[in-house]
């Protein structure tokens, strides 16, 4: 079993509108909790693996490719991999997305 905190996580972006740190990785999945300012924004990328989000505070926009979703907390969105992503927080408060990545 392997187990982890965002407290003791690899911090992988960290900027004033941003902070991104991964909770755990297994073999084959790594969770990601992503913390947005109420002005942060995830630049787009892409990514050759699949990705889950799942909004768990506030309200984002999603984009994947082409398309654009706003999504409140409760919201899940897959992203297929090497599809352009970008998240961008709405609303006028803080938002938080864990990622769930397929690694292989």
């Amino acid at each position: 079993m392997t187990h982890g905190s965002a407290d003791r996580g690899t911090v992988l972006i960290d900027t004033e509108a941003v902070k991104g740190v991964a909770i755990v990785e297994g073999d084959h999945l790594e969770l990601v909790e992503i913390k947005l300012s109420e002005s942060g924004t995830v630049a787009p990328h892409v990514l050759p693996i699949e990705v889950l989000f799942y909004v768990i505070k506030g309200t984002c926009r999603i984009r994947i490719g082409e398309k654009s979703l706003d999504a409140p907390a409760g919201t899940a969105v897959v992203s297929p991999a090497g599809i352009e992503k970008s998240i961008e927080c709405l609303g006028g408060e803080p938002a938080v997305i864990l990622a769930c990545k397929r690694l292989t």
